[in-house]
């Protein structure tokens, strides 16, 4: 298992230890950042911002255009709303590159390769991923190699 890039405090980077392909971005519960914090690369399927706001703060009422994309890369966002679980990540190739432990508000992207998680205590994730869902076979299961 390798270490990961670190740059902001409060949000970990996990790479592809042979490839560099970042794997994961986690934001911990205490991350404190400026106003805007877009974590992702604008080419991203999913982006990954995380904004703070103060009392009397407005977001201005808006609507989001009709745009066609074209999505290849399935990513999937985690919220850990509460408990604690082992995150594992592997890399495109099936091999474990990182163990990484989530606690109740950690949120985290996975962007590529593969993940799977052992539940240490009660828990409850809240995911996101692109849609439309299109059954059991997104995905496949694999034994770590």
């Amino acid at each position: 298992v390798t270490t990961r890039a670190t740059e902001t405090p409060g949000v970990e980077r996990y790479l592809d230890p042979i490839s560099e392909d970042l794997l994961a971005i986690v934001v911990r519960d205490e991350f404190r950042g400026g106003r805007y914090n877009f974590l992702t690369p604008d080419d991203f399927p999913m982006q990954l911002g995380v904004n703070f706001y103060g009392p009397g703060d407005r977001i201005q009422p808006h609507v989001h255009v009709e745009t066609q994309r074209d999505v290849r890369a399935q990513q999937e966002l985690l919220f850990m709303k509460r408990g604690r679980a082992v995150l594992h990540l592997y890399t495109a190739r099936r091999e474990l590159a990182h163990d990484v432990e989530l606690r109740a508000g950690d949120c985290v992207l996975l962007a590529s390769g593969g993940h799977g998680l052992d539940i240490l205590e009660d828990a409850q994730l809240v995911e996101a991923k692109q849609g439309p869902y299109l059954g059991v076979g997104e995905k496949i299961k694999f034994e770590p190699a």
